[in-house]
């Protein structure tokens, strides 16, 4: 695989070109789904990934994330299988509902 053959440097250097693209507009998230996630949003995530989800400090950038991929990541934060509860976003998703998961997807994705 060509992830094997790239060096480290290498590795940083694609991740830094790619967190540098600006997000790509959806209309994924143009629903009341979509207005639900934004105020679960502005109360739950934007401490960490900022007002526009651009990410803040080590946190990531959520803009421009698809939906299902969101939706995929905050189950498995949720999950209590031990292998995430140590990590902050273990706690954060535990708190929501499925509804409210599709509803930050919808929003994010948005």
């Amino acid at each position: 695989s060509i992830t094997k053959r790239i060096t480290y440097d290498q590795k940083v250097a694609i991740a830094i070109y790619f967190s540098s693209l600006p997000p790509r507009p959806s209309a994924e998230g143009t629903t009341a789904l979509s207005r639900k996630g934004e105020v679960i949003f502005k109360k739950e995530c934007t401490h960490c990934h900022g007002a526009n989800g651009q990410g803040l400090y080590q946190y990531p950038r959520l803009a421009g994330q698809i939906a299902r991929y969101i939706d995929f990541t905050l189950h498995e934060f949720k999950k209590s299988d031990g292998r995430r509860k140590k990590n902050i976003m273990h706690y954060i998703a535990a708190k929501l509902s499925n509804d409210d998961i599709s509803a930050l997807a919808a929003y994010i994705a948005g």
